[in-house]
C-alpha cells in the first residue's frame, strides 16, 4: 500500500472542499433533471463569470478534453451545449492539480522514512 501526504493551507483546503461540494451538487442536479445541467454556448460566458473562471482557463479545459461541447439536436444549426457537471469537475481537477503541485509526498511503508519521494 502506498501512502500519499499532501501539505496545503487551510484556505486551499477550504477552496478544494467547496469545489468538491459544488461538483457533487451539480452531479445530483444532473441525475434528477438532465435538462438543467446543460448550458448553451452563448450563456457560458455569464456562467464562467459567476464561477470566477477566466475564459482562457475554460478554453484549456476544452482543448484537454475535460469539457466537451455537444450539439443539442441533429440539425446543422442546432446550438452547442456544455454540461455544468463537466465544467465543475474540470474546475475541481484544475484546482487540485494547482494545490498539490510539488507538495505531494509518496511514503512507501517498505522504505525507511528518510527515503520518501516528493512529486
Amino acid at each position: 500500500m502506498i501512502q500519499i501526504q499532501v501539505t496545503m493551507t487551510l484556505e486551499e483546503l477550504t477552496k478544494n472542499l467547496k469545489n468538491a461540494m459544488y461538483c457533487a451538487r451539480v452531479e445530483t442536479m444532473r441525475d434528477y433533471e438532465i435538462g438543467r445541467d446543460l448550458i448553451r454556448e452563448k450563456d457560458v460566458d455569464d456562467y464562467l463569470q459567476v464561477r470566477g473562471i477566466p475564459k482562457k482557463e475554460f478554453r484549456a479545459y476544452l482543448s484537454t478534453g475535460l469539457v466537451k461541447a455537444r450539439q443539442l439536436g441533429k440539425a446543422v444549426n442546432s446550438p452547442l451545449v456544455y454540461s455544468r457537471a463537466e465544467i465543475a469537475k474540470a474546475i475541481m481537477t484544475a484546482n487540485m492539480r494547482r494545490t498539490t503541485a510539488g507538495r505531494m509526498v509518496y511514503v512507501d511503508p517498505v522504505l525507511d522514512k528518510d527515503e520518501t519521494e516528493t512529486v
